[in-house]
């Protein structure tokens, strides 16, 4: 079972909960041994939903807020916002420069 984070709720937010399935591996030379399932919304290893990361720097963009008042606003740290934000920023530069 996991907790990865997503978007606030409300003032006393959600606590997502995803179960997991792990499948083991029954060759002898498997260098992995297992592996649990993925979805899109939660990639192996994620802490963070892809939504709440999108809401994060799509948010940045439209709102045209600072990236520390993303942080703070979806309690996300500073360095995760900018990250997002510069994959949103990378996305509407490439977008015009196929434009042209």
């Amino acid at each position: 079972m996991t907790r990865p984070r997503d978007l606030p709720y409300g003032e006393s937010g959600l606590e997502l909960r995803r179960h997991k399935r792990r499948r083991w591996c029954r060759e002898a030379g498997c260098p992995r041994g297992s592996s649990t399932e993925q979805i899109p919304q939660l990639p192996a290893g994620a802490r963070i939903t892809m939504g709440l990361l999108d809401a994060a720097g799509r948010g940045r963009r439209d709102a045209a807020s600072t990236v520390i008042q993303a942080a703070r606003d979806l309690r996300l740290s500073w360095p995760t916002a900018m990250d997002t934000f510069r994959a949103v920023a990378r996305e509407v530069t490439e977008a015009r420069s196929t434009r042209l």
